[in-house]
């Protein structure tokens, strides 16, 4: 009668359904865990289901009940955003921690580097890199003179020295390197003492220095002890941390000075003349004798010569430069006579000395320790001195001659006065200054020497 109807089909096969009313969760292994990350309440877990097809790793988790927020957010949402707003929260205090230590860096510290660059402060001083003291402005004694010296080695790095005095009259060295972007002192007495050389070096005494390559690297410090004795201190050791040793003169060769007496040492670079290579120019320190008068005395023939008269305490300064054609040098000797600053020249070996024009009005103050003087880009020569004020004077010198009573211009200085009690400067146009304890830094360009830019502070 009802053949017509559907038939009803008995699903045998089909999964059949356990009576509870507890969630079902088809497999259980390594799930509780993940349910009581995402959830407070542990009643209230999620049915979880493998998907169909996927490894045991691939979840879908489905959500029943209610889950709980905070401030009406759902809680992974909550919590991402907190930990962004965390790393970003950090990020900007420590942006702000390395812009203000840059900015006070480059403000306050010394800044030998590249052109443009800035360098970090100096390293306290060390003896032979031992550690002596933390260092400050004040180490530097009052009334110190000031010398500078650099090199460039094979590899492009430059390496730049400054000397001066410490307060308890040793000798001090200041080295830059560009390659690490630092300055560190050393003591050159607490090096030379530590091989047992011990000299009482005078308060305020004059200070110079000059370096050179032929054959290889040394650089030589000149210096008075007490009887007025001229010692020379060398080292081939780059950073100027080591290797210090009494040079002959001074030990070997005895050569005084007037009281008062200043110093200016030098052995000229050669240019591409046969005769200096064949022959490389010697060693000559020029001082001011008992009778202040002025004489030059080679270190290699052992011979002195005299220059003629020079006021008592003169400032002096020995610098050679290269002829025209960059073949051989000229020695070239400044000195104050009358309040006048005289020249004489000589050619390649010292034989002799001729007068030159004078360049200028000297000081005769006193208080005034040196003067800088130095040669760049080869043919051209600067020559610094200082008034009674303690104000800068410059010459310059180029294939046009002389051009004399300059005022240079500080570009980025942060001082508003500047006094200066000692000043050098080396071929790498650097000039340093001494004022109020504290050593300054600038350089110049050669299209422009008078634009002196500041590069800080060599920090002691």
């Amino acid at each position: 009668m009802y053949s017509n109807l559907p038939e009803v089909v008995r699903l045998s096969n089909l999964p059949e359904v356990v009576p509870s009313d507890a969630p079902q969760v088809t497999q259980t292994s390594g799930l509780e865990t993940v349910a009581d990350k995402y959830y407070f309440n542990t009643h209230e877990l999620p049915t979880t289901q493998l998907d169909s097809g996927s490894s045991a790793t691939s979840l879908s988790i489905k959500h029943q009940g209610r889950e709980q927020r905070i401030l009406g957010l759902r809680r992974r949402t909550f919590l991402t955003i907190a930990l962004i707003s965390a790393i970003l929260i950090i990020g900007v205090i420590v942006g702000v921690a390395v812009s203000v230590t840059k900015a006070a860096s480059s403000t306050a510290n010394g800044g030998a580097g590249e052109e443009g660059g800035a360098s970090p402060p100096t390293s306290p001083i060390s003896n032979n890199s031992t550690t002596v003291s933390n260092g400050t402005s004040s180490l530097i004694l009052e009334g110190s003179s000031l010398a500078t010296g650099n090199y460039t080695d094979g590899d492009g790095s430059h390496h730049l020295f400054v000397f001066y005095q410490g307060l308890d009259n040793a000798l001090l060295t200041s080295v830059w390197d560009s390659k690490n972007r630092t300055w560190e002192t050393h003591s050159i007495s607490g090096s030379l003492a530590e091989t047992g050389v011990v000299h009482e070096i005078l308060p305020r005494a004059p200070i110079s220095a000059f370096s050179y390559t032929n054959p290889t690297f040394q650089i030589r410090v000149y210096t008075l002890t007490a009887g007025n004795v001229i010692h020379e201190f060398l080292t081939s050791d780059v950073t100027l941390a080591t290797g210090w040793i009494q040079g002959d003169l001074g030990t070997e060769n005895i050569v005084t000075t007037g009281n008062g007496s200043k110093l200016a040492a030098l052995r000229p670079q050669c240019g591409t003349g046969e005769s200096c290579r064949k022959d490389f120019p010697g060693f000559a320190v020029a001082y001011q004798n008992e009778a202040s008068r002025l004489e030059v005395f080679n270190i290699r023939s052992l011979e002195t010569t005299d220059i003629g008269p020079s006021t008592n305490g003169s400032i002096i300064s020995l610098t050679g430069v290269m002829r025209d054609n960059i073949t051989d040098f000229v020695w070239r000797l400044h000195y104050d006579e009358k309040g006048v600053l005289q020249e004489s020249s000589s050619e390649g070996q010292l034989d002799s000395w001729t007068q030159e024009q004078p360049i200028g009005s000297a000081s005769s103050s006193t208080d005034v320790t040196n003067m800088a003087a130095f040669p760049y880009d080869l043919v051209n020569m600067m020559v610094v001195t200082l008034e009674s004020n303690g104000r800068a004077v410059v010459r310059t010198l180029s294939n046009d001659g002389w051009v004399i009573n300059q005022t240079p211009t500080f570009l980025e200085t942060p001082l508003t006065e500047l006094k200066f009690s000692a000043i050098a400067g080396n071929p790498h146009k650097r000039i340093y200054g001494l004022m109020n304890g504290t050593i300054h830094e600038w350089m110049f360009r050669s299209e422009d020497p008078l634009q002196w830019r500041h590069l800080g502070m060599i920090i002691i």
